[in-house]
């Protein structure tokens, strides 16, 4: 295992300033981080399968240098195990590893972030939604992460290359989305047709008429629910064959504290237009 290379977290604001930050809210940061990372690393190395717990990830080995002096910034390492370097391509896996991890993070926190490599562009142009798929996974750990954020407001957390500029960064705002989960008072009715849907999972997206946009959706218990599976996957092969494939769902949204969707928790899909 020694093929890889290394990517650095700094914190900034507040005790940071000075090198330091409080003991608890540090560990627990740096306990998300790990958890955030090695489920990433995993996904990549295994054929972006998504568990629900962040240990050792299979392929891949993460570590943690030791803190420098004078600034509150730590130093990440990727080691991929030489079949999985073969597989990918030792030319190409650092750059895709990390096209990767940005692609995977930001849709963690609610950000807008296009892939810069054919291999994650691939990957995003399937019709499973893994995006979503890892940023459902990634919550709990990603709320953890931001624990320097959430207990001193300002605080911003940042991911970047070891020589280069910050490509990622973690602030209040990136808190509000990963720490709240408002559900709508009653259930709501939705329009649109599928872009995406995985039957292993019940996770999808579909582009949603009224809003105009395309919204992360999960059927709940879907393997109960054969019937409304069904209308998911024909509205999907429909829209691939240009025609429209419209359904209706009904469940609940869940927002941010300031009104970002999240996600639509879908209890049942309707044949609409098909």
């Amino acid at each position: 295992m020694a093929f890889g290379f290394g990517f650095l977290i700094r914190a900034e604001g507040g005790e940071a300033d000075n090198g330091r930050v409080n003991l608890y809210d540090g560990a627990q940061s740096i306990s998300g981080l790990a958890r955030c990372l090695n489920l990433v690393a995993h996904a990549f190395a295994n054929g972006e399968a998504v568990r629900t717990k962040g240990d050792n990830p299979k392929g891949v080995e993460t570590f943690l240098h030791a803190s420098k002096k004078g600034c509150f910034e730590e130093r990440i390492d990727i080691e991929f195990s030489d079949a999985l370097a073969k597989k990918i391509g030792k030319s190409v896996i650092q750059k895709n590893f990390w096209d990767y991890l940005l692609w995977s993070w930001s849709a963690a926190v609610g950000r807008k972030y296009d892939p810069v490599t054919p291999y994650v562009r691939k990957i995003e142009n399937k019709n499973t939604p893994y995006a979503d798929e890892i940023a459902d996974a990634l919550q709990s750990a990603m709320n953890d992460f931001h624990r320097l954020i959430s207990e001193a407001p300002g605080t911003t957390i940042s991911l970047a290359k070891l020589i280069g500029e910050d490509e990622l960064v973690l602030n209040d705002e990136t808190y509000q989305y990963v720490s709240a989960a408002l559900r709508s008072p009653e259930p709501i009715y939705a329009y649109g047709n599928v872009t995406k849907y995985n039957i292993l999972s019940g996770s999808g997206r579909y582009f949603d008429d009224k809003r105009r946009e395309v919204v992360s959706f999960l059927l709940l218990n879907h393997k109960e629910k054969p019937n409304d599976e069904g209308l998911a996957v024909r509205s999907m092969e429909q829209r691939i064959l240009g025609e429209e494939g419209k359904i209706r769902f009904r469940g609940d949204t869940i927002t941010t504290s300031r009104g970002v969707l999240k996600r639509f928790l879908v209890e049942s899909i309707e044949l609409e237009k098909l």
